[in-house]
């Protein structure tokens, strides 16, 4: 019985990875942010960043955002790709903002929950992001709704009060 759970186990992990990955590219792609052409390498400081953040992780690709934001698509083994968001101001170094971590909706707390029913009743939740600073400091909850006006973006505390994306 321990055996099929522990197998069990391994193939959800293999799903939610797969899940994750294809879910933000889609988002990427959803939004118009083109991904850097394959082969291009990151700049200096990112790579840097990215070796002493995630040892054994690996790019598995990067997409220019708005004007100064780069979010890096790491896969690290055991977890879900993890986004990391840089920034730049003007002609000045990259540096790192933060990352965004795919969960599942159910992650949600039920007041972030509720505030997301009371405003979107009719949305689905495309897909939810646990959103952390440089330092892994909990911010809150980037979620992607789908309901029959669009697709909306939005940041919500673990409180469930609406706020500013903070990267």
């Amino acid at each position: 019985m321990s055996r099929r759970l522990c197998i069990l186990a391994a193939v959800t992990a293999v799903v939610i990875a797969a899940a994750s990955s294809a879910e933000a590219t889609y988002r990427h792609i959803r939004l118009g942010h083109l991904p850097a052409p394959k082969g291009t390498p990151l700049p200096p400081e990112v790579d840097k960043i990215l070796k002493k953040e995630f040892p054994t992780g690996k790019v598995t690709g990067h997409w220019l955002e708005e004007k100064g934001e780069m979010e890096v698509l790491v896969s690290v083994s055991g977890s879900p790709v993890i986004e990391v968001v840089f920034l730049k101001k003007g002609a000045g170094p990259w540096h790192l903002a933060g990352y965004e971590y795919p969960v599942p909706t159910a992650s949600l707390t039920p007041k972030a929950m509720s505030t997301i029913k009371a405003k979107f009743p009719a949305a689905k939740i495309v897909e939810v992001e646990l959103v952390f600073n440089a330092g892994w400091v909990f911010l809150g909850y980037q979620v992607t709704l789908h309901d029959g006006s669009g697709t909306h973006e939005v940041f919500l505390t673990a409180a469930g009060a609406w706020a500013k994306d903070p990267l």
